[in-house]
This record gives C-alpha cells, structure tokens and sequence, in this order.
C-alpha cells in the first residue's frame, strides 16, 4: 500500500492509507491471541502469553528504530519506501516460517469458557 507512494502523493490520501495500516494492527491482534492460547495446554496458557507479548514489545521497539532510521536517512521518500519494503519482505518470511512450522491443525473456539 505504501510503496506505491510518490512525491506527488497527496496528503490525504496518505493520511487515508496510514490509518488503514493503522487499524489493521488492533484488528489482528485479538484473533492471534485466541489462536495462540487455543493452541497450548492451559498450564502453558500464561507462558505463551507472555512470550507473545514480549516479541510484541521486541518488534515495536526494532520497528521504531529500523524504520526510523530507515525513514531519517535523508531520503525521506527513499527511506519510506525501503521501510515499507523490509516491512513486506519479514512479513513473507514471517509468514512461510509459521507455515513451515506449524505441527498439527488446531480447532480454534472464540465462544467463552463455559458455555
């Protein structure tokens, strides 16, 4: 979405195209804590937790510093459009190592405990 952003992108629909990204995130994260806590014993249940929202914690704060960096460099245009496309090239690697990794289907429930 935003490699595609030119010099002559207007403000809006810049603006427009960074609040999508920025919905996405509160969007996603519910569902793959569900995914995740439905995929171990309810013993590991706090360890996964917390290990997903440690790596959470991790990749914002790399994120901050890549793409800030990335973006400061100079360039902004250059700097934004590198950030975007390291951004794209974890989330494919991300995404094919979760792929690969992945040991057995896992029924996933959304209705609360007990009903």
């Amino acid at each position: 979405m935003l490699a595609g952003v030119t010099a002559t992108t207007p403000i809006p629909v810049l603006a427009m195209t960074m609040v999508i990204v920025g919905i996405a995130g509160p969007l996603i994260i519910p569902p793959m804590t569900a995914v995740l806590l439905n995929s171990v014993d309810d013993r590991e249940a706090g360890t996964a937790s917390g290990v997903f929202n440690t790596s959470r914690q991790i990749g914002g704060a790399l994120n901050v510093a890549v793409f800030g960096a990335l973006i400061g460099s100079g360039d902004l245009l250059g700097g934004l459009r590198a950030s975007v496309l390291v951004a794209a090239g974890v989330t494919a690697l991300a995404a094919t190592a979760s792929a690969r990794l992945r040991s057995n289907t896992v029924k996933v429930s959304l209705e609360p405990v007990g009903v």
